[in-house]
């Protein structure tokens, strides 16, 4: 029982905490190891979660965008037709009062608010408010006996442009 070598013990001894200390060593790495993998696999998967949360509010967000934009057009349109009737009717009021270059610019200003509208082009008023724009442009109020032919053409612009007005509301 007593060893006859005892330097073979003593290195035997030696090369079983050797080993035993790299086997430590090789479960520790694969411990490691298998807890960075796992790790980036969590992560992985609350990055894609975040993303895809980023995503849905973002198309959300541009959703209400649009419909704020959407909104916002239609408002300005608004706007621009009853910028547009007024100014008719200041012109049929000018033209009572035989303020005749006053009458003028309030055509004039009439035809440039339907010239601010933004209608798309498939629109079927878009040629409508093109055609009254164009006839608005063309009408000179001057110095003549009879107004009341030229009081009727400015309050007839007004009514189309109500028509249209209402068609838009539509």
């Amino acid at each position: 029982m007593n060893n006859p070598n005892p330097a073979l013990d003593q290195h035997s001894g030696r090369h079983v905490s050797m080993q035993a200390m790299l086997i430590a060593a090789a479960v520790v790495l694969a411990l490691l190891l298998a807890v960075y993998a796992w790790g980036r696999v969590q992560a992985s998967t609350q990055r894609e979660a975040l993303e895809a949360g980023h995503q849905q509010q973002t198309s959300a967000l541009q959703a209400r965008l649009d419909d704020s934009q959407r909104t916002l057009s239609q408002a300005n349109n608004r706007n621009h037709l009853l910028l547009a009737r007024s100014e008719l009717y200041r012109a049929a009021t000018a033209l009572d009062r035989r303020n005749f270059g006053n009458a003028n610019d309030h055509l004039r200003s009439a035809s440039a608010a339907l010239g601010e509208l933004g209608t798309d082009g498939g629109s079927p008023m878009a040629g409508d408010i093109g055609k009254l724009r164009s006839a608005m442009a063309a009408t000179d109020i001057n110095v003549a006996t009879n107004l009341e032919a030229q009081r009727d053409s400015i309050l007839d612009f007004a009514r189309q442009l109500e028509a249209l007005s209402a068609e838009a509301e539509r």
